[in-house]
């Protein structure tokens, strides 16, 4: 049996959050950044400013439960800025608010802050400097005019996951869908390279185990990867008699991981 190792140029395209009160959330993230593209039924969709993004779907959800006080099956996930400019504007935009952070990171590496959404999502917000860059601490951001949608250089950089079993759950990511392990001090599994990663922890939880469609949080992951790497990982599955499904213009391919989260993998096709 072959390898197979997940394309390097993969990225992760979108997430999908089950949800209790879709307006209250619309409203939270429409504050952060994100530009709301549509409205379908249950579903609201965002993406950046960009005309065709897709970033974030909120599906709302009144069957599934919330488990308040319960460990979800996200932990947390960060949005990476490409500049402070656009950082001190998603800043000034959630001061206008007065919406608490929990967290404000000034350091020699990064400049952001984290905060949660209104159903106890954790997101971190932030920009990554370059070399002894100075900037400015988003605490004292002054501006004329602040940017109404996220930028397209804006995407996502990381998930963190709590697993029931982080061996196993490592092992699926690793052996299953072809990811890399670049820091096992850490537990950092890296999904591509611009660079997304995923960070495992392992807790007990009635949530973890459940079926996404079941509670609030975390549905689905999806990432686009090349036409060749696709058929790969299809080959890589039938191979593993590992369950997935293809859709009928073999374009999208799904498989579920050991927590039930959902992955989607799209296919990119060549211009």
């Amino acid at each position: 049996m072959r390898t197979f190792r997940l394309d390097p140029t993969a990225q992760l395209e979108l997430m999908a959050i089950r949800v209790k009160d879709r307006d209250k959330m619309i409203q939270f993230y429409q504050m952060l950044g994100f530009h709301l593209k549509r409205e379908e039924n249950e579903l609201a969709i965002f993406g950046t400013g960009e005309k065709n993004s897709e970033m974030l779907w909120l599906e709302e959800s009144p069957r599934a439960k919330a488990h308040e006080g319960e460990t979800r099956k996200m932990a947390r996930f960060s949005i990476v800025v490409p500049t402070e400019e656009e950082m001190q504007a998603i800043f000034l935009r959630i001061k206008a608010q007065n919406y608490p952070l929990k967290k404000v990171v000034d350091n020699d590496e990064c400049l952001g802050f984290l905060l949660e959404d209104p159903e106890t999502n954790e997101i971190e917000v932030y920009y990554k400097k370059e070399a002894k860059q100075e900037t400015t601490n988003p605490e004292k951001a002054v501006a004329t005019e602040v940017a109404n949608f996220f930028s397209d250089g804006v995407h996502f950089g990381s998930a963190c996951l709590n697993v029931a079993d982080h061996a196993e759950q490592l092992t699926f990511l690793k052996d299953v869908l072809g990811m890399s392990v670049i820091d096992k001090r850490q537990q950092i599994v890296a999904a591509t390279q611009k660079p997304f990663s995923l960070c495992l922890a392992e807790a007990l939880s009635c949530v973890i185990t459940a079926t996404t469609d079941k509670v609030h949080g975390l549905d689905f992951l999806k990432l686009s990867i090349e036409e060749e790497n696709f058929d790969l990982l299809q080959q890589h599955l039938d191979e593993l008699q590992q369950a997935y499904f293809v859709d009928g213009k073999q374009q999208i391919l799904t498989v579920y991981d050991t927590v039930g989260i959902e992955w989607w993998f799209i296919k990119r096709i060549k211009d």
